[in-house]
């Protein structure tokens, strides 16, 4: 990890969590002279340690996902499980050693954590999950100022049966009890806007304000802003038909098999080292991540009457239109998300960066409409996409007619009025509200 930029080591952390730690339980793993016999890598490890080991084919050698993630490149410690690698199968004991010697760092990690809170007051966070296994979890954080900022820190995670109310309010007691804390000590709640976190009945929220009536509820504004984007497709049509009718096959499509994922992984990183030689692509933080699609015509050959049909709507000026500029909202959106969940963030400069994104947005009605076209029409050529004359009679292309739409508008019309502008006076009204 210390290979990389400390500004992008966040995003290189992220992009290894969704990865996963690599466990190739297929793998023929290889035997070596261990002394007085030859010994190899036990797949049945991956039961055991699965939320951590991880095993590199290439080395023949084990490593700790966790803290080869977030192990300090100064801390205290050998560099077994993170740079050289294990490979001592006979000691089954090193691998014990080092979950407690895990256990024993998140104490203490936790035990500091109260020491600087000294009996103070705090505000929770929670949000719930399900993990790979389908298992109910929720995560606890606590928000608190010390003596110079805004702190937040995880307090735990702990598993749930369900996500009702009262499950959840007995889940956060029962870790602030065993942490020595209270809900006496709670001055301010943050979640997102499920019924059963922030409902005024038997909500979350209304369940622990019972207990201590100084608990005051902020919606989270990044859920906040996230409501805004799940109204937009909603009344907007277009931006409906991309996200339920185009997006949610296409991920299930490539999401249901691992072999598809990973195709698609190893066709766009070698696409991203293609155009960087050549260079045609920017580098940076949050750049060139996985968002290619096209590989999805040699993914075909697997499942062709299914990707056929996908790839012939990816292959539309309708979704090329739609999907080019639902991405320059979200950039646009995405610093103001990305501003919101910032640890030392405050309603002020929250309420400054909402006016800072309506501004840029007005901008992009404004004068926006050329440089996208531009945008499009250079996608359409590279990958020898049918552009529709402007000038034309819309049609739908083969997808039900949109209630309200009016018959007979031009595609300029449609695609400058009822789409382009239409989306973004949307999500202008949503940052409004």
């Amino acid at each position: 990890m210390s290979d990389f930029h400390p500004d992008d080591r966040d995003i290189v952390r992220r992009t290894y969590i969704q990865k996963e730690p690599c466990q190739p339980k297929n793998h023929v793993f290889p035997q070596r002279l261990i002394a007085p016999k030859k010994r190899h890598f036990c797949v049945k490890w991956f039961e055991t340690w699965g939320s951590w080991l991880e095993y590199s084919m290439e080395k023949d050698s084990a490593y700790c996902f966790i803290c080869y993630l977030f192990k300090d490149e100064n801390a205290f410690g050998g560099d077994a499980f993170v740079i050289d690698g294990f490979r001592s199968w006979n000691r089954l004991d090193i691998l014990k050693a080092h979950v407690d010697i895990i256990n024993a760092r998140a104490k203490e990690t936790t035990k500091a954590i109260l020491e600087v809170l000294n009996g103070g007051v705090f505000a929770i966070l929670a949000d719930e999950l399900a993990d790979i296994s389908d298992k109910e979890q929720m995560a606890i954080c606590l928000r608190y100022v010390n003596k110079e900022e805004v702190c937040e820190h995880l307090l735990g995670i702990v598993h749930v049966g369900d996500t009702t109310s009262l499950t959840l309010k007995v889940a956060i007691e029962s870790l602030l009890i065993n942490r020595y804390l209270s809900f006496s000590q709670v001055r301010g709640q943050g979640y997102d806007g499920a019924s059963n976190m922030q409902g005024l009945i038997n909500g979350l929220r209304t369940l622990i304000e019972k207990e201590c009536k100084q608990a005051y509820f902020v919606h989270c504004f990044a859920h906040q802003l996230q409501l805004t984007q799940v109204a937009l497709s909603r009344k907007n049509p277009d931006c409906a038909w991309l996200f339920s009718d185009m997006l949610a096959p296409l991920l299930n499509f490539v999401g249901c098999s691992p072999k598809r994922k990973e195709f698609l992984r190893e066709k766009q990183a070698q696409a991203v080292v293609d155009v960087l030689s050549l260079g045609e692509l920017e580098t940076g933080p949050g750049l060139n991540q996985e968002r290619g699609l096209g590989s999805l015509d040699e993914i075909a050959k697997a499942a062709e009457a299914k990707a056929q049909s996908i790839i012939g709507w990816l292959m539309t000026f309708d979704f090329v239109f739609v999907a080019h500029l639902m991405v320059t909202m979200f950039a646009i959106t995405n610093e103001l998300n990305v501003a919101l969940q910032k640890h030392d963030q405050d309603i002020v400069n929250a309420m400054a960066m909402v006016n800072v994104t309506k501004t840029n947005l007005q901008e992009l009605r404004d004068e926006g409409w050329d440089s996208l076209m531009e945008k499009i029409l250079s996608f359409t050529t590279k990958y020898e996409i049918k552009v529709l004359d402007m000038n034309a009679t819309y049609v739908v292309p083969g997808r039900r007619m949109f209630r309200g739409k009016r018959l007979g508008v031009s595609n300029l019309h449609h695609f400058r009025v009822e789409v382009f502008i239409s989306v973004i006076d949307l999500q202008l009204q949503d940052l409004e509200n």
